[in-house]
């Protein structure tokens, strides 16, 4: 399956001086701030970024980061009242030969993982594949696409709630009973009917019975399946104070149209009366600050601010972004 890239070669863009300060300076990558050391990095250099919500493996030169469980978190300095995300390395930090090539995707050769999220435990898995990629969070984050929003200033961008829930997809081949799937972000459930949050989710929304109808309305597709948020009573604590679980769709896909977060997927999944994650606005020509300061808005599902925001234009190009606010309360 995809994985997000979380590093990646990049060139120092800026570099901003902090007022009265004589220590450390603001390094600009893509549309990222990462508070330095003063006089570390020059404009124009060639270094590694390595985003937020990464795991570092335990080695030279994360070794600073043994503190913090080598996880890499949006950190608000009080004293600058600035916000920092993410670090950059040399290449010559590293022992072995990195690529020159900006954005060159560096995870895999760094052995660096993403964050675990929630997941259910005590689930057994069994050797199948889906027809597409599944995986929830693979979205590139809007600071690492500053040329994507500039280029799509004249499309429309629907601006979709991102959740703090927990990640399932459902999918369901037309030949059958037999050949309905459940998969969370660690694989394909090895059966469907045993007890868990999401068979009795599945259940109490009548899913098996809805996708039955979503191949019912497209002859041509062979399966179909939607890659849900599950959120409310019992899930993450709660994030959102509701009184029940909730399921919400993010996106549509089948074997037509492997890629619908926008307008197509919330039509086709609302017809069969499945509720598809709340919609802020439907707007063109936003900056990318706009967009960021978009995301720390208050949740529409309940109670509390919001995990942050998916764009998805025309093109069904999508971009998440991230809440500050939101980061900055993560333990």
């Amino acid at each position: 399956m995809e994985t997000k890239t979380l590093a990646h070669v990049e060139i120092i863009q800026h570099i901003v001086p902090i007022k009265d300060n004589k220590s450390v300076e603001i390094a600009q990558i893509l549309g990222w701030n990462v508070i330095t050391k003063k006089g570390k990095y020059r404009v124009g250099e060639v270094i590694v970024y390595i985003e937020v919500d990464s795991e570092l493996p335990n080695r030279k030169p994360f070794m600073f980061m043994k503190n913090k469980d080598f996880e890499v978190k949006t950190i608000y300095l009080k004293q600058l009242r600035m916000i920092s995300q993410g670090l950059i390395f040399k290449l010559s930090d590293f022992e072995e030969e990195l690529p020159t090539t900006i954005g060159s995707d560096l995870t895999n050769v760094l052995g660096i993982k993403r964050i675990e999220d929630c997941h259910v435990s005590g689930l057994e898995y069994q050797e199948f594949t889906l027809p597409y990629d599944n995986k929830r969070d693979t979205l590139t984050r809007i600071q690492s696409a500053p040329g994507l929003i500039a280029e799509g200033k004249s499309k429309n961008w629907s601006i979709t709630e991102k959740l703090d829930g927990l990640y399932v997809t459902y999918i369901l081949y037309r030949n059958g009973f037999k050949r309905f799937y459940i998969a969370d972000q660690k694989g394909v459930l090895k059966t469907w009917r045993k007890n868990s949050v999401y068979k009795d989710v599945a259940k109490e929304n009548c899913v098996h019975w809805r996708l039955r109808k979503l191949l019912r309305q497209n002859k041509k597709a062979k399966w179909v399946a939607i890659q849900c948020e599950i959120v409310g009573k019992g899930i993450k604590e709660n994030f959102y104070e509701l009184d029940k679980k909730r399921l919400f769709v993010f996106k549509y896909v089948d074997n037509t149209c492997l890629e619908s977060c926008c307008q197509k997927g919330k039509d086709s999944v609302e017809k069969v009366n499945l509720t598809w994650v709340p919609t802020i606005a439907i707007t063109k020509g936003l900056e990318i600050e706009e967009f960021i300061a978009a995301a720390d808005g208050d949740s529409l599902v309940g109670n509390g601010i919001r995990k942050g925001i998916v764009l998805c234009n025309d093109d069904d190009i999508s971009i998440e972004v991230i809440s500050n606010k939101y980061l900055l309360n993560q333990k």
